[in-house]
């Protein structure tokens, strides 16, 4: 097998475009079907090999760090009457076990870069189904934070790998039909079972897309969307990107190196070192960051704490990160008051409430889900959260009876003798 390079850029792209106008890119995947990684199989409907998904992992960086301006982007197909059959079938069939595991893997951290890209950059993903949608293509659209389905009678999203293969979907399918889209477990059997999948007001109503629109009025309708997703992005509308430069690397049997970082193969052993090296360059001057500016402890205190555990990271107004951990069952983290709120980045977000001057508030979101952006003033805290019934969760009510009782417990200082 011959070596497969990672590196590439839009003018060596085979398989995907990127079209930037203002606030809105379309990237489309138009595949060239005779352009497969290996020899044996062509990339027919849009299907996908690891090249594919190379290029897409590249072109989701590229539009996050080069293009500041893009808010939203609009994932299309270049095809007619397909959008995208997922991976190639003979493509699968003719690889060695290891090759599809780490083609998975690969594919599954391309997704989650997109879902990383609206939630940590501002840059909203929206697919325009237009045409069959199976399998992995229904996963790739699945990992975007809005879907819009042609109602033309055949176009239809699928998940076919049970009835077709006897496999599971590779790269997300279940999971994000179920946590992320909230379809609910008996339909999202259902579906999983149906070969040709669900089309038109039925998707909606199953959760499957957010909306359905008449192909005559699909273009304008999806226009209109992502112009109304561009407007409610908080990334701002003006600055500089980052340009993605190649990486210069040494490519030998037993090692890969770059400027700064290294690895070497002991094949025998299966171990694989990794050398890190400082630049040997003095850094460049930067601007030192701005403090928070934290103002009189008279303003009602926050107090955020898990009742069980919880990744949370907080970052100050300016973006500086001002706490990250995951919070063990009853662990607490009191926020600094400042002039501008903090914001609050949690998973497991069922599990993590809120103590504002005595009185907790919460969770911050439902079960296991991720909850962003949460402003962590008093007041906000208050006009966004419900009073927190210590009914509904036994573990909050547990931690409300060992702090009642700590609380109990601490001694009183008494007053001096005359």
């Amino acid at each position: 097998m011959s070596r497969i390079d990672f590196q590439t850029s839009p003018d060596a792209y085979r398989h995907w475009r990127i079209e930037p106008d203002g606030e809105v890119a379309r990237l489309v995947m138009d595949v060239d079907e005779t352009a497969g990684l290996f020899d044996g199989y062509e990339l027919k409907l849009n299907s996908y090999d690891l090249g594919v998904d190379i290029e897409l992992a590249d072109a989701i960086q590229r539009l996050r760090f080069e293009y500041p301006l893009v808010k939203t982007v609009v994932l299309a197909s270049g095809k007619d009457k397909v959008f995208c059959a997922g991976a190639n079938i003979r493509m699968l069939g003719g690889s060695a076990h290891s090759h599809k595991v780490n083609f998975c893997k690969f594919t599954n951290e391309t997704r989650n870069s997109m879902e990383e890209a609206s939630a940590e950059s501002g840059q909203t993903y929206l697919c325009a189904v237009s045409g069959a949608c199976a399998g992995g293509g229904y996963e790739l659209a699945l990992a975007c934070d809005h879907i819009m389905l042609t109602d033309d009678g055949s176009s239809s999203v699928s998940l076919p790998e049970v009835p077709l293969l006897a496999v599971l979907p590779g790269t997300g399918g279940l999971t994000r039909v179920t946590d992320k889209r909230k379809v609910r477990r008996d339909r999202a059997d259902v579906f999983c079972s149906l070969e040709e999948g669900i089309r038109g007001k039925k998707a909606v109503d199953w959760r499957l897309v957010d909306e359905v629109v008449p192909a005559s009025k699909f273009a304008d309708a999806v226009s209109a969307r992502a112009a109304e997703l561009a407007s409610k992005s908080d990334r701002p509308s003006e600055g500089e990107g980052v340009k993605l430069t190649p990486l210069t690397k040494t490519i030998t049997d037993d090692a890969i190196a770059y400027s700064t970082v290294s690895v070497e193969f002991d094949r025998d052993a299966r171990v694989a070192t990794i050398n890190i090296t400082g630049p040997d360059a003095a850094p460049p001057e930067a601007e030192a960051a701005e403090t928070p500016q934290v103002v009189e402890d008279a303003l009602p205190g926050v107090v955020m704490f898990a009742v069980r555990p919880a990744w949370v990271r907080v970052k100050s107004a300016t973006g500086t990160v001002i706490f990250e951990k995951v919070l063990e069952p009853g662990e607490e983290f009191a926020l600094p008051a400042t002039e501008e709120p903090a914001t609050l980045r949690t998973g497991n977000a069922g599990s993590v409430y809120f103590l504002v001057g005595g009185e907790t508030y919460g969770p911050a979101g439902e079960g296991p889900s991720i909850a962003s952006k949460v402003a962590l003033g008093p007041e906000d805290l208050r006009g966004t959260y419900a009073v927190a019934d210590l009914e509904a969760d036994s573990a909050l009510k547990q931690y409300a009876e060992a702090r009642a009782a700590a609380a109990a417990e601490t001694p009183t200082i008494p007053e001096p003798a005359e």
